[in-house]
């Protein structure tokens, strides 16, 4: 009985151990910007189409056009300019805009990571994390303030491990829930951190409400093709 006993505890000790070689595994692997000439920094632009934030109560707000410029800075991080146009409410079909622009235009100035979403059982979603924090527009000729605050995830649409010349990046979004909350941000060091996301915004005098990000973004780098590698 001892030895059988003995047996069971080195069989529960090896798989103990094995459970913890999958999950350091799992917590090391990370998603890489690699440059096809090898430096950083790396410049991109893009324009693109209709863009929109929704709320879980049903608010809107509406734009037609998305002009990016950005830099990443090196494997995993980047700066990001969003200029939103032709911007408007879904309750006053007003036109909304970031102090100091003209009429439906909102700027937005934010860091983002690379990295891997994870989704149910999908864990190695290649994805970019907005670090939105909290920034502040108006609709309505400045009568009705709308605060956005919290980060948002981007599902990286194009393929890896090879030279793309272009980076499609895709936001959707379910009445007003993000379809992926859950981000695997590289660290300097293993391992590295699942952290949970998401965005809330306040429009007018109504609640703080939990809100998604839809549309799509094609980011086109500026004299360089980059490469993406995703390692374990």
């Amino acid at each position: 009985m001892k030895r059988i006993s003995m047996i069971c505890m080195c069989l529960a000790a090896v798989f103990a151990f094995s459970a913890v070689a999958v999950a350091s595994a799992s917590a090391t692997e990370t998603l890489l910007f690699v440059p096809e000439n090898g430096t950083f920094p790396v410049h991109f632009h893009s324009l693109d189409g209709a863009q929109k934030l929704v709320q879980a109560g049903g608010g809107e707000i509406k734009c037609t056009e998305l002009h990016t410029d950005g830099v990443i800075e090196d494997a995993h991080l980047g700066k990001i300019h969003l200029l939103f146009l032709h911007c408007k409410d879904s309750v006053f079909n007003s036109a909304c805009n970031s102090s100091g622009l003209s009429g439906g235009q909102i700027l937005l100035e934010i860091g983002f990571h690379l990295g891997l979403a994870h989704k149910g059982t999908e864990t190695k979603i290649p994805a970019i994390l907005l670090l939105v924090g909290t920034f502040n527009f108006t609709c309505l000729s400045g009568t009705i303030a709308v605060k956005v605050e919290g980060e948002v995830i981007g599902k990286i649409e194009s393929e890896l491990n090879k030279q793309l010349t272009s980076l499609t990046v895709s936001f959707k979004q379910t009445g007003g829930t993000q379809e992926l909350l859950e981000f695997l941000l590289a660290l300097t060091g293993p391992p590295s951190e699942l952290m949970t996301s998401d965005l809330k915004s306040t429009i007018g005098m109504g609640a703080n409400e939990l809100s998604g990000q839809e549309g799509e973004g094609k980011l086109l780098p500026l004299g360089t093709n980059v490469e993406i590698n995703l390692k374990a």
